[in-house]
């Protein structure tokens, strides 16, 4: 019987790294998620939840803006 793997948390410093690193520093995600060791489909999510959280769509504190 296979274990299924955990999941990884990652810290909000981490998340707002790799969001910074793709939108003020205009990195791609592919290359962000690379250099960070992580699935390429991660960041991406960070970044549309950055994104949502900053258009006041989602509450804010999920990837470490000023409330969170």
């Amino acid at each position: 019987m296979k274990l299924k793997p955990t999941k990884r948390q990652y810290s909000a410093e981490f998340k707002l790294e790799a969001v910074q690193q793709v939108v003020l520093h205009q990195q791609r995600v592919v290359d962000v998620a690379c250099l960070l060791g992580i699935d390429n489909s991660i960041p991406g999510k960070w970044v549309r939840q950055y994104k949502a959280e900053m258009q006041g769509i989602t509450p804010a504190g999920k990837i470490g803006t000023a409330s969170g």
